[in-house]
């Protein structure tokens, strides 16, 4: 294999062999890969330009790598070194390898089952729950840093934006491509809180049971902004409720443009979804997933 495709961390006695690219984003690449265990790995390499996009990715593992939560996705290794091509300094961090993303999955599948969303829902919120617990705000969970694993699970990854609740006040909206997953209270206020990542999670569990983003990202930017200031993803949501029932309503609360009308913690939440659960054989969900997944 080329020397460009093997990594090593320089204080351990393990390399990592690149053997595909995953995808790509503001800082860098994700590769696939394996160690020289032979466990696959998923490879992040960050390269930066200036002190502020390293302390980006510092902010990432800081306040990812103390989860241990089965709904998160987990940090191996990580390391500082230098592009022997480039000569920039880059962060690779190392972690467990999925399937693919939720977004991948949507594009191929098209549609979630209401069944498949509420589960999905309700794994989704076990995290927010450790994470909230913690003090930090993800404020960035879109449909590509959801992660699929076997047997259904998914995981939250990419911490890169994600705040300690006693730092709130930076603007997520210049860190983030995806303009139409900001919260109201963003665009309002200039600040996130708790609240945030449920609305987010309503974005995304109303993509799934729709095949399609209430808000376009192809839309121009001042229209995405009207969109989100009129509520246009809780109207949608209201008008699935009487063919979805009560996972609609469920979302649509999510959805709210005031954080007082939310949800108020991401353990409230998961108690409805829990109930709405108490419906669903879980185990058909899972070996669905398995038949699609590997037919």
């Amino acid at each position: 294999m080329q020397n460009q495709y093997i990594l090593k961390n320089p204080d351990k006695e393990i390399k990592y062999y690149l053997t595909e690219e995953l995808g790509e984003g503001c800082f860098g690449k994700v590769w696939g890969g394996i160690d020289s265990n032979q466990i696959p790995v998923a490879i992040k390499i960050c390269h930066f330009t200036d002190d502020k996009s390293l302390q980006v990715w510092a902010n990432e593992i800081s306040n990812q790598i103390g989860f241990d939560h089965q709904n998160i996705v987990k940090i191996y290794d990580f390391f500082i070194d230098t592009d022997p091509y480039t000569s920039t300094t880059r962060l690779v961090i190392v972690m467990e390898k999925a399937l693919m993303s939720l977004d991948k999955y949507l594009k191929i599948h098209k549609t979630f089952h209401p069944s498949h969303v509420c589960w999905i829902g309700y794994k989704l919120c076990e995290a927010l729950v450790e994470i909230h617990k913690s003090t930090v705000i993800h404020r960035d969970l879109t449909l590509r840093n959801i992660l699929l694993f076997p047997d259904y699970h998914v995981k939250i990854a990419d911490f890169g934006i994600s705040k300690k609740k006693s730092n709130l006040y930076s603007p997520i909206v210049s860190n983030t491509g995806f303009f139409n997953a900001v919260p109201p209270e963003i665009l309002k206020h200039g600040y996130s809180d708790f609240q945030s990542d449920i609305y987010q999670l309503g974005l995304i569990l109303l993509t799934l049971l729709t095949g399609q983003e209430p808000i376009p990202q192809h839309l121009d930017r001042q229209i995405i902004d009207h969109l989100i200031n009129e509520g246009q993803p809780r109207k949608i949501a209201e008008s699935l409720i009487e063919r979805f029932g009560n996972l609609a309503y469920i979302i649509s609360c999510m959805l709210r443009r005031r954080v007082e009308w939310r949800y108020q913690s991401a353990l409230q939440l998961k108690v409805e979804l829990d109930n709405e659960l108490r419906t669903i054989q879980v185990n058909e969900i899972i070996n669905n997933f398995n038949q699609k997944f590997y037919q």
